[in-house]
């Protein structure tokens, strides 16, 4: 959201170009991460100022941009389920994959992730098309066309992630060819036809921010480098994923086995499974690990759990345990539901008794509470009727709809509650109206060890750039520029309110941390 704000407002200041050298930090260009994201949020927010918008309404744009590039990815597994199997294969994909925790709560904060998943899995999907012919007498030049086209989904991933994201394209198609290409040969060379369409897409804006800034080769390599952050977690956290894909996790696991099992559909059979694991291992073995990194891994997922349930929806002999399991998940379903709502009631009286500092949940009335739960638990009631033998594809629908309706009304509250808010808001608009116009700048210390910097909530809120000077071209600055407002972080010895030619003008606080304000004093 930084490097979009930043952008934008460079933008709107008249500067040339802009939008092809998107900055964070002050200016500094985010050679680490491609422009696309940054250019569709630019682009959602065509129409809107910085003198009228607000911070909610750029994040709406942004969210509603991600939420269109993840529909892009629903259609793409959709496809896919249908290419391999059939359509009803396909909706399954796409319903699983849609209505999963995780993608609900990553598009919430319209993540990269949420969008790599969607331009990857568009790349699979056309990957997967050229290669997986239903008609033998096909004309080849379609196979070109298709992989031309997956070559530049390639070029959107790259663009949107960087190189780390041709992860998620290459593995899997190189699967698909394994597995189910009659022409590997071609096939091989429609991929490496993707893979120099798409390193056309992304290289003159890499080699032009190469070119344009000496320290972007450095910082693209810091990016893949192992560093010790609280983002550093075991191997073993990427377990977390059976909880990731909840509503759809009893399937989901029975998926792993399932190809085992079934010996129909030859070594297509085994393609899901792949498609996931190959991208799973490689995110699991970095030493960087987030929740989100696995949003482009819930297509494979989900069409995991897609083929597994056409396989028990066509097996009548096999049904009376899978109508079991289903049961099983319409209590747990009925559970979580009154747990939920519970709980958005008892907040009050939670936090009275100290069990909670500050609510998770706001904006949700008594009433509302009520009217959430009822429409929960008719949902499983539903649920429960269709989960009788002989199962119908309505049994699992109504699954989906079920978490996408929790997930509505526990993410709507969330997203009101007061955790979610930036603390110090208000003093970032204050330092915007004493600003005004004029530039902002913070000392930054480079001798210090973790030199101090505004941190990105306080840019985001201030709708300043706010630009780094050290000390060694501050007096340059204010030869060039007499006119300006200066940062310090308050334990520096650098610059104090004592200070000769300085007027203080008072602290500012930015995340527990205490600047000083500062600007030229007049002679």
């Amino acid at each position: 959201m930084q490097t979009s704000l930043e952008t934008w407002l460079r933008a709107e200041a008249g500067e040339p170009m802009a939008w092809w050298n998107p900055t964070w930090d002050g200016g500094v260009i985010r050679i680490e991460k491609p422009p696309l994201l940054v250019w569709l949020n630019l682009l959602a927010w065509s129409g809107h100022t910085p003198e009228t918008v607000t911070m909610e309404q750029l994040a709406f744009g942004s969210r509603l941009v991600t939420i269109l590039v993840v529909l892009i990815g629903l259609a793409s597994v959709f496809w896919i389920g249908v290419q391999l199997r059939n359509r009803n294969t396909g909706l399954l994909a796409a319903l699983a994959t849609g209505s999963t925790f995780l993608l609900i709560k990553q598009t919430h904060y319209a993540t990269y992730d949420a969008q790599l998943m969607g331009w990857a899995t568009l790349a699979v999907a056309l990957g997967v098309r050229a290669v997986y012919e239903r008609n033998p007498e096909e004309r080849a030049v379609w196979s070109w066309f298709f992989w031309g086209l997956a070559g530049i989904a390639l070029g959107a991933t790259l663009m949107t992630k960087g190189p780390v994201g041709a992860v998620w394209v290459l593995a899997p198609l190189a699967t698909a060819i394994a597995l189910l290409s009659r022409r590997p040969v071609r096939d091989a060379a429609g991929l490496c036809l993707a893979v120099v369409i798409g390193t056309l897409i992304l290289l003159p804006w890499t080699l032009h921010t190469l070119d344009l800034q000496s320290l972007a080769l450095s910082s693209l390599a810091d990016e893949y480098k192992p560093v010790d952050t609280d983002q550093f977690r075991p191997l073993y956290y990427y377990a977390g994923i059976v909880a990731f894909v909840f509503p759809w996790t009893f399937w989901w696991i029975g998926s792993l086995i399932h190809p085992f099992r079934r010996k129909e559909g030859g070594r297509a059979r085994f393609f899901p499974l792949i498609w996931f694991l190959l991208p799973f291992l490689f995110v699991s073995a970095w030493p960087m690990r987030n929740a989100r990194y696995l949003v482009p891994s819930l297509p494979s997922a989900g069409l995991m759990c897609a083929v597994y349930l056409d396989q028990v929806l066509h097996e009548v002999s096999f049904q009376k345990n899978p109508a079991r399991l289903l049961r099983i998940f319409w209590v747990i379903a009925i559970l979580i539901s009154f747990l939920v709502s519970v709980l958005i009631l008892l907040q009050p009286w939670l936090m009275a008794q100290g069990v909670l500092d500050e609510p998770y949940i706001e904006g949700i009335s008594t009433l509302g509470s009520l009217f959430g739960l009822a429409l929960l638990l008719l949902i499983c009631s539903a649920g429960i009727r269709f989960s009788a033998v002989p199962l119908r594809p309505m049994s699992f629908l109504l699954v989906g709809v079920w978490m996408v309706t929790l997930g509505t009304f526990g993410y709507y509250g969330y997203s009101l509650a007061g955790h979610q808010a930036y603390p110090w808001q208000a003093q970032a608009e204050q330092f915007a109206q004493i600003t005004g116009d004029a530039p902002a700048y913070f000392l930054y210390e480079a001798d210090r060890e973790n030199p101090p910097k505004p941190e990105m909530g306080f840019a985001i809120y201030s709708f300043k750039i706010i630009r780094p000077v050290t000390t060694d071209h501050l007096e340059e600055l204010r030869r060039e520029n007499p006119a300006f407002f200066l940062l310090v972080s308050e334990d520096s010895t650098r610059i104090t309110p004592q200070s000769e030619g300085w007027k203080w003008l008072g602290p500012f606080e930015d995340d527990d941390f205490r600047w000083n304000l500062f600007t030229v004093r007049a002679p």
